[in-house]
Formats: C-alpha cells, sequence, structure tokens
C-alpha cells in the first residue's frame, strides 16, 4: 500500500521491548529459508550501547542524562581508532553535542577500489545521530484523511547477527481507526545494521493486510557480496513463494536503514548523495539533494529550523511511484523527521511527526 511504501523509504521507541525470532509479527518466518541461512543470520541478543548522548528537552527543560540513564547496564566503552573523513590519519572527531562522536570505526574498509563512489560517501557517515531507544511517531494523512500511524525507532541494545554486531531498527505501521473501514493494515519493517560499516545485515518485513499476508526476508552476506531474498505472500487464498539469490554492492542499504545512514551524512546545502538500495534481490539508486534551510511548523513542532531534502528513487513495478519524496529534518542535534511528502497518482501522502522521544521522554 502507498502510504506504507513512503515511510518505509525512508530512506523512515515504543518502550516494550522486542521479541526477535518469537514474535511472529516481528521478525518474518519464510516457509522456505534454508536452514543454514536461518542459523547463519540467527538475531541474538548482545550487548547495551553505552554511548553518551545529547540531553533531551522534556517539556522545555534540559534532564540530566544521569537521571535519564540510570536504568542502563553500563558496558566498558572498548577503545578503537576511528577514521578521519579527509585523511586516513586515525584520530577522534568531537562536535559541539556533550559527546565524542566519530566517523565509522577504522578497521580495514573492504572494497573501496571497486565501489569507490560508494565508499567516499561511507566514509563520511557519523554517528552522531544514533541515539539508542530513540522513537518516531508520525501521522499519515492521504488526500485529508487520517490514515495511518507509523512507529519507527532504534532499539537500545545492540545485537549479533551472524557474529557480526548489529544496530536494531524497526518501523510499524497501522491503520488508522477510521481508515480500517478502507484498508486495515498492521506492517512491521525491521533493519539490522554492522555497527562498524553501516550496512544491513538483515532486513525483513511483515505485511498484514486487508488484501494480503507478507512474509520477506533479505539476508545480506556482506563478504561474499550476495543477498539471499526469501519471500512469501497468500492473496485471495493463493500462496506465492520467491527465492533469489543475487550479487550485490558491498554499500548499499535497505529502505529502513537508509533513513538513518543519510541522517549521520554532513548535509550541507548544495550536497547531492548516490545510495544503493538492495530490495528483492534488486539494487536501485537513491538520489538525495540537500536543497535548502528551512523553517517549518507540525502540529506542536512550531519553528523548526530545518533542511529541506529531495528524494529520487529509481525503481519500477510494486514500489513504484510518480514524482520524488521531499523530507524536512531538523537542523539541530537531534536531526528529527519532522515531515515528508510524497506524490502519488491520485494525491499527496503526508507523514508528520507527531511525537519524539528519547529514552521515553518527549523532546520539544
Amino acid at each position: 500500500m502507498k502510504i506504507i511504501t513512503i515511510l518505509f523509504l525512508l530512506s523512515s521507541c515504543s518502550l516494550i521491548k522486542l521479541k526477535f525470532n518469537k514474535d511472529k509479527t516481528n521478525v518474518a518466518k519464510v516457509d522456505n529459508l534454508d536452514k543454514d541461512l536461518e542459523k547463519q543470520f540467527e538475531v541474538k541478543e548482545a550487548e547495551v550501547i553505552n554511548k553518551p548522548k545529547v540531553a533531551p528537552v522534556v517539556a522545555g527543560k534540559e534532564v540530566e542524562i544521569s537521571k535519564v540513564e540510570t536504568s542502563i547496564k553500563k558496558v566498558p566503552k572498548k577503545v578503537v581508532a576511528k577514521k578521519s573523513v579527509v585523511s586516513t590519519t586515525t584520530t577522534t572527531t568531537t562536535t559541539t553535542t556533550s559527546s565524542s562522536t566519530t566517523t565509522l570505526a577504522s578497521k580495514i574498509w573492504p572494497h573501496q577500489s571497486s565501489e569507490s563512489n560508494s565508499y567516499n560517501i561511507w566514509s563520511k557517515f557519523k554517528e552522531n545521530y544514533l541515539f539508542p531507544s530513540e522513537e518516531h511517531n508520525f501521522k499519515i494523512t492521504y488526500m485529508g484523511i487520517g490514515a495511518a500511524s507509523v512507529l519507527v525507532k532504534m532499539r537500545r541494545n545492540k545485537v549479533n547477527v551472524g557474529g557480526k554486531k548489529a544496530y536494531a531498527f524497526y518501523a510499524r505501521a497501522r491503520s488508522a481507526p477510521f481508515y480500517k473501514w478502507v484498508y486495515e493494515l498492521d506492517d512491521i519493517v525491521e533493519s539490522f545494521v554492522h555497527d562498524e560499516h553501516f550496512v544491513p545485515l538483515k532486513y525483513s518485513l511483515v505485511q498484514r493486510e486487508s488484501k494480503k499476508d507478507v512474509d520477506h526476508i533479505e539476508l545480506f552476506d556482506r563478504d561474499k557480496k550476495i543477498t539471499h531474498f526469501r519471500y512469501k505472500k497468500v492473496k485471495e487464498g493463493k500462496t506465492t513463494h520467491k527465492k533469489k539469490d543475487k550479487k550485490m554492492p558491498y554499500y548499499s542499504q535497505d529502505f529502513l536503514s537508509v533513513f538513518y545512514f543519510f541522517r549521520g551524512l554532513p548535509l550541507n546545502i548544495g550536497d547531492s548523495y548516490i545510495v544503493p538500495i538492495t530490495v528483492k534481490a534488486k539494487t536501485y539508486n537513491m538520489r538525495i539533494d540537500v536543497k535548502a534551510n528551512e523553517t517549518i511548523s507540525v502540529g506542536k513542532y512550531s519553528n523548526i529550523p530545518s533542511l529541506k531534502i529531495n528524494v529520487y528513487n529509481k525503481y519500477s513495478g510494486e514500489l513504484s511511484k510518480q514524482g520524488d519524496m521531499v523530507f524536512w529534518i531538523s537542523n539541530d542535534k537531534y536531526r528529527r523527521l519532522i515531515q515528508v511528502k510524497a506524490d502519488s497518482k491520485i494525491g499527496a501522502i503526508y507523514g508528520k511527526l507527531s511525537s519524539y522521544k528519547l529514552d521515553g521522554k518527549e523532546v520539544r
């Protein structure tokens, strides 16, 4: 359904702990997923992300980080050499926030020469805007009607995927009460992203809708540069399976992880980035153009200095659309997504931020 595609092309927390590989409405289970692949990409608990963050503002007041994070189990932070954007000298980059933020970990970067254009973009990515327990809530309107709500969040804990540490991102879209009479949906997307090179290791989509049920898994073997795509759709009593194993670039995102990825890029006015997106065993290009500074107001969020970003996608078929998408993200220490607008064949679709929380505390 179009409204869900828009938010899951963000490329975008409740405090209930996610149950990986247990709740059928979370990580997809596809009937024909090979047992060896299932074991290789099994998601397991890892460590708490113990990274100091900027203090959230609750009702106009700064909240002390020590109070917000008293429940977090402290894990000794490893000392790892960090990679500078411009030179090969390993350094630690600081920002105006209270924490020390860096570019991606400076271990051996694979495929620098064969994928030099993408590598040049990835090497500029910074972890400044990865906030454990961050939660975006959006309201989706379609032809002026409140059609759905979408939750996009980052889980506090890292997980293990095939022996690699990964960030866990999650999105859930549900029909608005009124719109259920038109079309009912409850869709969940999850993305597990390597914590060093910020490339997805596993992506899953579970669609439970009026007209169809879909389970879609994408398993990314980054070492071999192969994606394993498994898919099951039940529609009108007919079951369809798809299975593909295809080559892919090392540096690519999925439709959820790209939202977190582009927030960590420099995003200077006039910048343009080409980001490969791998989905359904195909790789498409997403172009991200940083257009202007604008001040916008959405609901209770008034006069937010924002970056206007145009996003163009090259794809066809089920995910095809007309026109481009426009994103407005706050030009501050959070880079929250404030609003997204997308054109469809019969009207504009808007996603507007209804609340933004860190550690369960609303940030205004």
